[in-house]
């Protein structure tokens, strides 16, 4: 989890409680290094109590506005599994007083 992606969303407009909630829930399985989370889709929508075509709605709005980016990922044998999905407005950092932890990031657009 990570509480900076957490806080973050909390105040960041979304335009619906449904969206709202998608996104703390993605920012809720992020990895506080990275800020990359890879819930299923059947995760958040039992997360945000939410059907998982709801869920995809959001997504779809969520990256239409720029807050998120989706990567589509596959196993070995080709078929798909859960999406990656990272958050471009943040910045994470690493408390001062953790001293074995990597240095922060900071998220960025993929290059194309």
């Amino acid at each position: 989890m990570s509480v900076q992606l957490v806080a973050w969303a909390l105040e960041t407009p979304c335009g619906s409680i449904s969206r709202k909630a998608v996104l703390i829930a993605l920012a809720n399985a992020a990895n506080h290094h990275t800020g990359l989370c890879c819930p299923s889709l059947k995760r958040l929508a039992k997360e945000t109590d939410s059907s998982v075509k709801t869920v995809q709605r959001c997504l779809d709005d969520l990256e239409a506005m720029g807050l998120i980016q989706r990567q589509e990922r596959q196993r070995d044998n080709g078929s798909q599994t859960s999406n990656a999905y990272r958050f471009f407005t943040v910045t994470v950092t690493t408390p001062p007083d953790h001293k074995h932890h990597p240095p922060p990031d900071t998220l960025h657009s993929p290059e194309p």
